[in-house]
């Protein structure tokens, strides 16, 4: 931008500015300033994330001259000064105007309450906190001092002194000190709401100054960067700055100001800033060039434009900053919610405990039920669990039960002659089937039981998810809650395995062949056992007609296919049977070389191939079998989730409330169980804490008027 030549009356109202009227000129501004400037040291204080708020940092390489400009600003000499890298911490500077008269005082914010008259006590304790964070060895550091100076000669402002840019490590800085100054620099002036100040000094060339090379990379579009020219008076006689502050080297938006330094020996000579500033003013009154460029030159202009640019960008962002300060203060309200608060007296205390257990076995019985308000919907939960363990694990495994599984047709044939005992029946035993019906269906026991332990896992899964907020603060309370509960939980595991035990020896205690389900009370049997006494009665009158007999006389059946053992037909086995002789008769007399029996094994094995009965017999037996399993599988499936639900599920929730009230709700506890842990009590108190600042920065923005 051009700059047009000052008129008279700015020519004159430059002049005015001296040491103490143009710093008074906006105390009678808005106090957008002075917000904001409580605004950092409140949210600073409460440790949250800091909102980004408008404020101006000041960016240049050493001996650039900023702590000048700072000090000029101020009217004081309070910045730590010497050789290389002075300032390694970032430096807030909140500068507070006051009424004429008043009295000047620092404060800094880790030492809150503490004033500082003595400006030169300001700079010492600057480096003793700097030297706290990074040591001694000229390391930096990104945590900030903040200094607030109040004062009647100083403008509304807040600015921002970073470290100096440097090329080449001194002494004991690391290697990387560039890059390490320049990621704190970015972390500042990259924010949308900073004003950058690049100061430059005018004995340099500005075509490689690092100051507005940083502020074109973060704000290319120049509309938050003003430029600075210090030390206009050491350059080469012969030469001036006009083109460079006219913007024709470098343009800027915001245009260049330039100002005046104290030189080192106006510090040696403890040369005031007042008679500096009247200095400054003097020789660019005088200046054949510069006296014509009033309007552009001068630390009170600077000043000024600082402070109405600052307060231009407070206006426009304002509102975004109370937005974001009412969504922070919302989620600390929330947050400490969740904490809870009570006042520490018994019946407080007693309400409380009593709200937080009634709150546990709520959320347990509606985690079974699934009422749960926040339910989630990604995944199966609570009491739906319990059902997927018995319709898609318990019921599932059973019915991939094969009835006949390890039972083969050599083990129905051991079955049956090892029921039928020393006679040879003419019918199938019915004790064979029993036999190997009730090992088949004792089979079902251990899915039985172990859909019992699967169910009492679940419910103690379900307790620790029942982990409310109000159990959260306090970890004894918790814990005997959660073990009181694991404990009722674990109570009914016993009982309801017993109880599914019964169910399997139910079936077991008696097989119902008259069921109406089972094939053997249906006609299918009898036909079966028609169709196999013709097929014998066939093959034996053929063996009759090939030996010369007469056919058998057609055998009559009637009754059950299952028989009882026969008895002898001689009546009593102790009687002798006509025609039988004794051994001991019939071998009297014989001689010793006769032939003799095999020694009777100690395990006999059926060896011999079964015979057409004995196939017939076995697919029976095989099909009776898998009838009657299939009627016990059913009704192990039906009654065995109805046991689980009613002795185990059921009764929890009933009695957990119950149980908790009456062996945790005892005054003389209270006190063990409602003790904080220590971290849970701090975080508490911070939370409080940011909290109430933050509710005192809410007020103080509703003091702003838009």
């Amino acid at each position: 931008p051009r700059l047009r030549s000052p008129g008279p009356d700015q020519v004159a109202a430059s002049r005015s500015c001296s040491s103490s009227f143009w710093l008074g000129t906006f105390y009678s501004m808005d106090n957008l300033i002075q917000t904001v400037n409580k605004l950092q040291q409140v949210l600073s204080q409460a440790g949250l994330p800091m909102v980004d708020l408008p404020q101006i940092a000041v960016v240049g390489s050493q001996s650039s001259g900023k702590s000048s400009v700072l000090e000029n600003f101020v009217g004081k000499d309070f910045l730590p000064r010497g050789s290389g890298l002075v300032t390694r911490r970032p430096l807030v500077l909140q500068l507070n105007s006051m009424p004429e008269g008043s009295q000047e005082w620092g404060e800094f914010n880790h030492q809150p309450g503490v004033k500082y008259y003595n400006f030169n006590d300001i700079r010492n304790e600057i480096n003793a906190d700097t030297d706290r964070i990074t040591g001694k060895n000229a390391g930096i550091s990104n945590k900030p001092i903040f200094l607030t100076v109040f004062s009647p000669t100083v403008v509304n402002l807040t600015l921002i002194d970073l470290p100096g840019l440097t090329k080449v490590p001194v002494g004991d800085q690391p290697t990387d000190i560039e890059a390490q100054i320049r990621n704190m620099i970015n972390s500042y002036i990259t924010r949308p709401n900073c004003i950058i100040l690049a100061v430059t000094a005018a004995n340099t060339d500005i075509a490689n100054s690092d100051a507005l090379q940083l502020a074109k990379s973060a704000d290319p579009e120049g509309a938050r960067t003003i430029g600075v020219i210090t030390k206009l008076d050491l350059m080469d006689k012969g030469t001036d700055a006009r083109d460079v502050l006219m913007g024709k080297v470098i343009p800027l938006r915001r245009g260049f100001i330039g100002v005046i330094n104290r030189s080192q020996q106006d510090i040696n000579t403890n040369k005031t800033i007042s008679a500096a500033l009247d200095g400054e003013r003097r020789f660019f009154e005088t200046h054949p060039v510069y006296k014509d460029m009033m309007g552009s030159l001068g630390t009170p202009l600077l000043a000024k434009t600082l402070s109405k640019m600052l307060t231009e960008h407070i206006r426009l962002t304002m509102p975004e900053i109370k937005r974001k300060i009412d969504d922070m203060r919302i989620a600390l309200e929330n947050e400490m919610a969740q904490y809870g608060d009570y006042d520490g007296s018994a019946s407080a205390q007693g309400a409380y405990i009593l709200t937080a257990l009634t709150a546990f076995a709520d959320d347990f019985r509606d985690s079974i039920d699934g009422t749960m308000i926040d339910i989630p919907i990604d995944e199966l939960y609570g009491g739906a669990r319990v059902m997927y363990i018995f319709n898609e694990i318990f019921t599932h495994t059973l019915e991939n039960l094969d009835p006949l599984e390890n039972l083969t047709d050599y083990d129905i044939r051991t079955a049956i002659r090892n029921v039928a005992g020393a006679t040879s029946g003419v019918f199938v035993p019915e004790e064979s089937f029993e036999l190997v019906v009730k090992r088949q269906i004792a089979r079902l026991e251990a899915p039985a039981i172990e859909c019992v332990q699967l169910v009492h896992d679940e419910m103690r899964r379900i307790v620790s998810q029942c982990d409310t907020p109000e159990l959260e603060r306090y970890p004894n309370l918790r814990g005997r809650v959660l073990e009181l509960a694991n404990q009722v939980v674990r109570e009914t595991l016993a009982y309801t395995k017993e109880t599914v035990e019964d169910l399997v020896q139910m079936e077991l205690g008696y097989i119902n062949t008259e069921h109406p389900d089972f094939i053997g009370a249906s006609g299918i049997i009898q036909q079966m056992i028609h169709d196999l006494v013709d097929s014998m009665a066939a093959e034996r009158d053929k063996e009759n007609t090939r030996a010369g007999k007469s056919p058998a006389r057609e055998r009559q059946i009637s009754g059950n296919w299952f028989g009882t053992k026969q008895k002898d037909k001689y009546g009593s086995k102790n009687l002798p049977v006509p025609g039988q002789q004794s051994r001991t008769q019939s071998t009297r007399g014989m001689d010793d070389d006769q032939p003799t029996l095999p020694s009777v094994p100690s395990q006999i094995r059926i060896m011999d191939d079964p015979t057409k009965r004995e196939r017939v017999e076995t697919e029976m037996i095989r099909a009776l079998l898998t009838s009657y399993f299939d009627i016990a599988r059913k009704n192990i499936e039906d009654a065995v989730p109805k046991a689980v639900m009613c002795f185990m599920v059921n009764k929890c929730k009933s009695t957990m409330e119950q149980r908790l009230l009456t062996e945790l709700y005892n005054p003389d506890n209270f006190p063990d169980l409602l003790q904080e842990s220590g971290a849970l009590a701090e975080q508490r108190r911070r939370c409080h804490d940011s909290l109430q600042l933050l509710r005192k920065a809410t007020q103080v923005l509703a003091e702003v008027v838009f």
